[in-house]
């Protein structure tokens, strides 16, 4: 969604089965330009970034989100106009900033 592309390519890019970490998207988002720091940061919400969400009442997993100014797409539970209708106890714990190349 950041970078304007495909599922598929996406996942060529990233080379990855199952969960992706927030090393190997950085990895990919580098790789097509994008500037962004190494790890997620709790920080307020930036312009453009990942949110990591969590089920606060989940011990471990978590889920990545994208923020767009004030939008949120989110593919679980979002809709096509950018906002999302999260099921109680979700939250977005840290955000990893995106710069556009």
């Amino acid at each position: 969604m950041v970078a304007g592309i495909s599922l598929e390519e996406s996942k060529k890019l990233i080379n990855r089965r199952g969960g992706t970490n927030t090393k190997h998207l950085v990895t990919a988002l580098r790789s097509l330009g994008f500037k962004c720091p190494d790890r997620c940061r709790k920080m307020p919400r930036p312009p453009l970034g990942l949110g990591q969400m969590k089920k606060l009442t989940r011990k471990s997993g978590w889920h990545w989100v994208v923020v767009d100014g004030d939008k949120i797409w989110e593919g679980l539970h979002g809709n096509p106009d950018g906002t999302v209708n999260w099921e109680p106890g979700w939250k977005i714990t840290s955000y990893l900033s995106i710069e556009s190349p």
